[in-house]
């Protein structure tokens, strides 16, 4: 498990979440296959990669605040071997309760949370690599500080 503090809050958040939950952490081996940016190649499955796809920081509106509003695409995409074809379902499932919308008061060291779901792709297949995937969106936003 990657203990690195990642630039990007909103992949922050999604990882600490998918870590917490029991049912992602049953199918990845205690959150030890869960990854920012790509699942490395050779790695056990399933496994669950998670990254910034765009993100959006909006100015404070008084010279006062602390902290700036985030808005952040998060791509949650869960991977599973071709040999094992009710996995991925399974992965989808739990990753879906554990990103579920909410509005925790604070997650991952970031206050301010919400997370909305945003939408999944199709089920991709890589045969050469035996390899199942479905990418699954989420906007999250959250406070940040402004440094100053």
């Amino acid at each position: 498990m990657t203990t690195q503090r990642y630039e990007e809050g909103g992949v922050v958040i999604a990882m600490a979440l998918l870590r917490a939950d029991a049912g992602v952490a049953a199918l990845t081996g205690d959150g030890d296959r869960l990854y920012p940016d790509d699942v490395p190649q050779g790695v056990l499955l399933p496994a669950v990669s998670v990254r910034s796809i765009s993100r959006v920081r909006r100015t404070p509106m008084s010279l006062r605040a602390d902290a700036c509003t985030v808005t952040e695409r998060v791509q949650v995409t869960p991977q599973c071997s071709v040999d094992a074809p009710t996995e991925l379902g399974r992965l989808i499932r739990a990753i879906d309760l554990a990103c579920r919308p909410q509005r925790p008061e604070a997650c991952g060291g970031f206050e301010r949370v919400v997370i909305e779901d945003e939408g999944r792709g199709p089920t991709i297949t890589d045969p050469e690599q035996r390899v199942r995937q479905r990418a699954m969106d989420y906007r999250i936003t959250y406070q940040e500080p402004t440094g100053t």
